[in-house]
């Protein structure tokens, strides 16, 4: 989880992981 999630903060702008990370904690 942590190599996925530093890949999205690499990967994508800061707003985007934010959004995305929003979304899978409320499901």
């Amino acid at each position: 989880v942590e190599q996925l999630g530093d890949m999205f903060t690499k990967g994508l702008p800061r707003a985007t992981f934010e959004y995305l990370r929003r979304k899978m904690m409320g499901w």
